[in-house]
């Protein structure tokens, strides 16, 4: 009997293989309706104060001393379809105390949003809906002494970003990095 059942196990086998049903089947459905997607885009330009034309970095400055003064303006205009947040923030590349001095303050509709060293500035700015415009007015200074013998490079990227959490690289996001050079006295 045990003969004839280890013969029978191969032949049931195949027949359940061929008949395409098995209890060991698994079958997961899931539908999806009206599934939408939508993204937005911000544009980004910088202006020089005085003629309007554009620059492709927010600060290039040599012989920046105490009681320096330097403006520029950007703009981020939402071009896409869907309101979004941006973030602002500055990482210092050369990272020297010397270029820890400059402050920087940032006005946006004659109300300063921002006062502070340059390096440390991270601001989340409001939504801004579609077809929107920011114009932000960057002024750097320099309000200390810096006693050395020679001039001391400096360079900033400001990074803007348009994500849902801005310490995560994860889901839709975009990042904008713009260089600055400083030359400090």
């Amino acid at each position: 009997m045990v003969k004839s059942l280890i013969l029978l196990l191969p032949i049931i086998g195949l027949i359940l293989l061929n008949s395409n049903y098995t209890n060991a089947d698994l079958i997961d459905e899931v539908s999806v309706n009206a599934n939408t997607l939508k993204a937005t885009t911000l544009s980004i330009s910088i202006q020089n104060t005085i003629d309007n034309t554009q620059k492709p970095y927010i600060f290039n400055i040599n012989k920046f001393q105490k009681g320096s003064l330097d403006a520029t303006t950007i703009r981020i205009r939402n071009t896409g379809k869907e309101k979004t947040k941006y973030f602002l923030n500055i990482n210092s590349i050369i990272n020297n105390e010397v270029c820890q001095q400059p402050t920087l303050k940032i006005l946006k509709d004659d109300k300063i949003i921002y006062s502070d060293k340059i390096i440390n500035l991270n601001l989340e700015m409001s939504e801004i809906n579609s077809n929107e415009k920011n114009d932000l007015i960057f002024l750097l200074s320099l309000n200390e002494n810096i006693n050395q013998n020679s001039p001391t490079p400096c360079e900033y990227q400001l990074n803007i970003n348009t994500k849902i959490n801005p310490q995560l690289n994860q889901g839709l996001f975009d990042s904008k990095k713009i260089a600055s050079q400083i030359q400090i006295l």
